[in-house]
């Protein structure tokens, strides 16, 4: 999951700390961070055998990415109910939930 949200408030902060406290009692928290904004990232990309870096910040970006959460759920339903709670949520952030691809299904998508 990742959380992205615009000028995280103080009070949606400590509830971000006190909810990583929750998940991390149920014992699905696996790691939980926050990430510099992109004024302090860089992008790189290739031309050919040429490498690129442009740093940030990257203005016309639409959604930034602010933090993640690691959880290890049963299923899909159990992380959708997991992500609901994340409080960035309440300050109009938007959370994104994606499983992590196994080695197998890497290596078919590799292949396609």
């Amino acid at each position: 999951m990742h959380c992205s949200a615009r000028g995280q408030s103080p009070l949606i902060f400590d509830g971000n700390g006190e909810y990583n406290e929750e998940l991390a009692k149920a014992g699905v928290l696996l790691t939980a961070e926050g990430i510099q904004p992109s004024s302090e990232s860089a992008r790189v990309k290739f031309s050919g055998n040429k490498r690129i870096v442009i740093d940030g910040p990257f203005a016309k970006t639409r959604e930034l990415l602010a933090g993640y959460h690691l959880v290890e759920c049963r299923d899909l339903d159990e992380a959708l109910s997991i992500a609901a709670r994340i409080p960035t949520l309440s300050a109009g952030g938007a959370i994104e939930v994606r499983p992590f691809a196994s080695t197998h299904e890497n290596a078919i998508s590799a292949h396609r």
